[in-house]
């Protein structure tokens, strides 16, 4: 005999209703409760034992089990909303079972191969309706087409970054949805073509952005999706209360388009009271060399494995560590003492144009302890994000392999005091070609150090430098001797002093171009007044 158990329950860490499925051995009885092996409620405690499952003399039985007193009170048991104080009770098709705040209902007879169900680390599995659509609209709301089509001609545009035409493609949507006869029939696709405007302005930086806001919250102030682009901004703008009540919002509300958003709120949600709580401080920015081996850092406790990519996702585009472009996200290994089944990581991120690290620690449950839904779903918005936001996955590193050596490149006094007082942004870089001849070094000015580059941090001074070129300048130093024709020099061990060639900069050549026509009038004059 064939037979499977429904299980329904609202996912506390986030408040999304869920249900999952699983298939009833024969051979052996299951325990509900919190074991991973058996038939496991997220939430509870791995020694928890609530009911048991089991087979006999060709039908499925439930037997009581016994419990503490708290136990009893927390998680009462009941079949078809009666009372199964003690003993065993047959099971036959539709019955309900209730344990405490959990719903599940037997069946006799195989899972139905229509939704199909996925896999989960643990016995159950998770019908694929949440990710069968990108948006939740009906099948019989016309807005499901026009959306679709929007997002396939808005798709080379966003891949291309153009914001402000996506944008401006939205706002011309919205103003013929406006002129249409029965614009009412298409609100789904409307309140889709908001979030998009919001979205596209907030990449764009635009300056109206706050006054396109409240007209968007005006309209839909209970649109989820819509209330997770404001929240993002509202981390921008360094406002973390308002940032916690926006994402608390959107997910009490719960009108999400797309999974992924609602993880975005989740996620959003952890970052903003982390904030809250003290771990915005920017006095903990140091060199990264600096740092040595201390791992006496704020944390963040999240849901589940998986969930720091996404939450560094949350805090890139909200940029809290600093401007977007300048951040890169570092692993630097597991975290030691992991207790109460939770782990840990140890994360470390660089803003690469100040030459600055933060440090962070994440715990998450175990494998074994955490909702298996949220696994699985966390596991699918990874895999779209490294298929369809490969930018974003660049800037994930692994640093556990980083030395923590000393750097491989020195600055004396004069080198400090001179790229401090260099005028303009950017940041320096280092590379360097050895010939027979001897070796030749140039140093550039660029907006940001490359990929792989090595950031040098001396003084609060910064220098990259390139990754080719590490081994090479080991036991070097850069020099600066004020007065002398090169200026910089590079002193490299048994091979003496090499000039370092700086290019001129744009600015540069213009002053000078402007001072040499000067000159020139200037000679031009008194010649005319000696003629």
């Amino acid at each position: 005999m064939h037979a499977f158990i429904e299980l329904a329950y609202q996912r506390h860490e986030d408040d999304a209703g869920v249900t999952l499925v699983a298939t009833l051995p024969t051979v052996r009885a299951l325990t509900i409760g919190g074991s991973a092996s058996e038939l496991r409620l997220p939430g509870l405690p791995p020694d928890a034992a609530l009911a048991r499952i089991s087979f006999a003399h060709s039908h499925f039985f439930l037997e009581n089990m016994p419990l503490a007193e708290n136990a009893a009170r927390d998680y009462p048991l009941a079949v078809n909303a009666q009372p199964l104080s003690d003993g065993v009770t047959e099971l036959d098709d539709g019955d309900a079972i209730t344990i405490g705040r959990y719903e599940l209902r037997f069946h006799a007879g195989e899972p139905p191969r229509d939704p199909p169900l996925i896999d989960t680390p643990l016995r159950w599995k998770l019908p694929a309706t949440v990710f069968e659509r990108p948006y939740e609209v009906a099948p019989d709301d016309p807005s499901g087409a026009y959306i679709e089509e929007f997002m396939l001609a808005a798709r080379p545009h966003v891949q291309a970054e153009r914001f402000a035409d996506v944008r401006r493609l939205a706002e011309t949507e919205l103003r013929r949805v406006k002129r249409a006869e029965e614009p009412g029939a298409l609100e789904r696709y409307c309140r889709f073509l908001w979030t998009t405007r919001l979205k596209m302005a907030r990449l764009s930086n635009d300056v109206d952005f706050a006054a396109l806001t409240r007209e968007a919250l005006d309209l839909y102030p209970d649109d989820s999706t819509l209330l997770v682009t404001v929240g993002i901004n509202q981390l921008k703008q360094r406002d973390w209360i308002a940032a916690a009540r926006t994402f608390e919002h959107a997910i009490a509300v719960g009108t999400f388009e797309n999974f992924q958003s609602r993880h975005d709120a989740r996620l959003g949600r952890i970052v903003s009271r982390h904030l809250l709580s003290g771990g915005a401080a920017a006095a903990e920015a140091r060199a990264p060399a600096a740092w040595g081996d201390d791992w006496d850092v704020p944390e963040l406790r999240l849901d589940a494995p998986g969930d720091e990519l996404l939450l560094w996702r949350v805090c890139h585009y909200g940029e809290v560590f600093g401007p977007a472009e300048q951040l890169r996200y570092g692993y630097c290994g597991e975290e030691e003492g992991g207790a109460d089944g939770y782990d840990a990581q140890r994360w470390e991120i660089r803003d690469v144009r100040r030459g600055v690290a933060f440090r962070r620690i994440v715990r998450y449950p175990s494998l074994l302890r955490a909702d298996p839904s949220l696994i699985v779903e966390i596991a699918a918005f990874r895999d779209a994000l490294e298929k369809f936001d490969r930018e974003w996955m660049r800037l994930i590193v692994d640093r556990t392999g980083e030395s923590r050596a000393a750097p491989p490149l020195q600055l004396d006094a004069g080198a400090i005091r001179a790229l401090r007082a260099r005028r303009g942004g950017g940041v320096p870089r280092l590379s360097l070609e050895m010939r027979p001849s001897g070796a030749r070094c140039r140093m550039d000015i660029l907006a940001a150090p490359q990929p792989g580059d090595v950031v040098i941090v001396q003084d609060s001074v910064s220098l990259a430098v390139a990754a080719a070129d590490v081994a090479n300048l080991t036991g070097a130093t850069l020099v600066h001797l004020p007065g002398a024709i090169g200026r910089y020099y590079l002193s490299l061990p048994e091979r003496g002093l090499a000039r370092v060639h700086v290019p001129m900069r744009r600015e540069s050549k213009i002053r000078i171009g402007i001072l040499a026509g000067l000159i020139v009038a200037v000679a031009a004059v008194a010649i005319a007044f000696r003629l």
